[in-house]
């Protein structure tokens, strides 16, 4: 009788390693997979004296902006976008002048602001699935 107890523990446990290992989530492969790069949205943005223009914008989520921003009016300002402070911050744009920069649209919503010497001033929206993990 004591041989049938070892045996039926010894199952239990191999039954117990088998179980275990079919719940542990499958291993991810080591090389990434292949993702088409994400678009480029080209957007000139133009600041004139009391707007700016176009005054919405619209991008899909993931893409590459292409931010250009002209100053039309005579007097500098400085410009930046609510929401992407961090990523979109020219420097004091000198009238008449361009400046250009490069950002990731990957924060979904609509209505960040483009300040202009910190009056909003027109929006930007990110079109895409507002519920992804990170973005609460």
């Amino acid at each position: 009788m004591r041989r049938y107890g070892v045996l039926f523990v010894v199952a239990l446990a191999i039954g117990l390693a088998l179980a275990a290992f079919a719940r542990r989530p499958a291993s991810r492969s080591s090389t990434p997979a292949l993702l088409p790069p994400a678009p480029v949205v080209r957007i000139t943005l133009e600041i004139g004296s009391d707007d700016v223009t176009p005054e919405i914008v619209t991008v899909p989520l993931g893409s590459r902006v292409m931010l250009s921003i002209l100053n039309r009016t005579p007097r500098d300002h400085g410009v930046s976008l609510a929401g992407y402070q961090d990523r979109v911050a020219a420097p004091r744009i000198v009238a008449g002048q361009r400046w250009s920069d490069l950002f990731i649209a990957d924060r979904p919503g609509d209505g960040f602001a483009w300040l202009v010497d910190g009056r909003p001033m027109g929006h930007l929206d990110v079109q895409g699935p507002h519920l992804i993990e990170g973005h609460r």
